[in-house]
């Protein structure tokens, strides 16, 4: 089974940076690339126009998504993210999550 989230953040106008332009997410991404990426994520992609940012991530199994959203190098990078969030009026919308079956099972 595959689990996919998507996560969707709107921007209050195009002066506002994304959290990503602002923030020091090296160790984030590194983390993210090195752990999760090559271990356990079978999609990820990021989708951006003007005041809409879109994230979603495909993960191989139950599990590789619980050690993700388990992560606190990542859970740190989140709580930075969201007070940045909140000060400049970029809202997140709900999140997304779907179980998708494999054809085989």
């Amino acid at each position: 089974m595959t689990v996919r989230i998507s996560k969707i953040y709107i921007r209050p106008n195009l002066t506002t940076l994304w959290h990503y332009e602002v923030l020091d997410s090296d160790e984030y991404f590194e983390q993210f690339i090195t752990v999760h990426l090559v271990n356990c994520i079978s999609n990820e992609k990021r989708e951006i126009d003007s005041l809409r940012m879109e994230f979603i991530v495909e993960w191989t199994s139950e599990e590789a998504c619980q050690a993700y959203w388990n992560d606190p190098i990542l859970k740190k990078y989140w709580l930075l993210r969201d007070v940045y969030n909140e000060a400049v009026g970029i809202i997140p919308q709900d999140t997304v999550i779907e179980h998708i079956p494999w054809p085989w099972d």
